[in-house]
């Protein structure tokens, strides 16, 4: 610091009154008084401070705390305290210049342009975060999806062959026992020539054949009505496999009056109707299903609106 870098300075006396009212400034860190002509910007330094034109220096609460001046060629100022004593000597932080409005104004529009960049770069962060998520939910919603219908295509594969197995083995015994019925009915058979030839005449011997023919019948018909029954156990079976679903679009009925329904106006029979919950109902006759399909179809009630036939 030299004598000639500063000017012969007063210390003028502080007016704190005249800052009473001021407005903010947008761009810079500072104050201007409203009804003041020049419009005097006041820049606040780190303590929250600022001085006036006549160098008079205030502290944040606006109480006056020495005094301010400035260099020659404006690029320093030496600072007092309230006793006119020497504190300090900085670069000049309270006092506008071209220069010093530039350089602030280049700072301010490029933390501006930082603020916003982050802003955008959190925004597309966020938004590939979300994406991923739905992206991850996706596959996870269609995985399961999948992993369902493998275990449906697997148990369903696996009660049919359990059913095969059973039907297989049922037919296995049953011919077993034909097959003793058989030996049985020949053993008889052969024994009855051997009897009959020499008691033609023999009342006892007659009943003995008779009762032997009657038990060898029976055989003959339990064995025919097993078989029967076997036959109508394979067709009920594959009878009960085969079904037509019908998909129901919308309904206004309860379950119970929607087979009462079916039962007495479709005229549809009880035993006919396998299974019905939500929108399907599975009928065990393709007759019922196509019947009750062409009669919706025309009707198009509020009962049953529409059905589609499926095997």
């Amino acid at each position: 610091m030299s004598e000639q870098e500063y000017s012969q300075f007063l210390f003028e006396k502080h007016d704190q009154n005249k800052f009473d009212k001021y407005e903010e400034l947008v761009d810079f860190k500072g104050f201007k008084l409203p009804n003041d002509k020049n419009q005097t910007k006041y820049l606040l330094d780190e303590d929250e401070g600022w001085c006036d034109l006549n160098g008079c220096y205030y502290n944040s609460l606006g109480q006056p705390s020495g005094w301010i001046i400035l260099s020659k060629d404006g690029k320093k100022y030496i600072r007092f305290n309230q006793n006119k004593e020497f504190i300090e000597e900085q670069e000049n932080k309270y006092y506008q210049n071209e220069q010093f409005n530039a350089k602030h104004l280049v700072q301010n529009q490029q933390k501006h342009k930082n603020l916003k960049d982050e802003e955008e770069q959190q925004q597309k962060q966020q938004s590939k975060q979300e994406n991923r998520k739905q992206q991850n939910q996706s596959n996870q919603s269609n995985q399961k999806n999948q992993d369902h219908q493998r275990k449906q295509k697997y148990n369903k594969q696996k009660d049919q062959e359990h059913e095969k197995a059973k039907i297989q083995d049922t037919s296995e015994k049953d011919q077993e026992q034909d097959q003793e019925e058989d030996l049985y009915v020949v053993k008889i058979d052969q024994q009855l020539p051997k009897e009959t030839k020499n008691t033609n005449d023999n009342p006892k011997t007659n009943d003995q054949e008779g009762r032997q023919r009657n038990r060898r019948d029976k055989k003959q018909n339990d064995r025919n009505r097993k078989k029967q029954n076997k036959d109508d156990q394979n067709d009920d079976n594959q009878e009960s496999k085969k079904y037509y679903i019908l998909n129901i679009y919308e309904i206004s009925l309860s379950k119970e009056d929607f087979i009462k329904y079916l039962i007495e106006e479709c005229k549809i029979q009880e035993k006919s109707i396998i299974e019905y919950h939500e929108n399907i109902l599975k009928l065990a006759l393709e007759k019922d299903a196509i019947k009750l399909y062409r009669l919706n179809r025309k009707q198009q009630t509020d009962k049953v609106q529409q059905f589609i036939v499926s095997t």
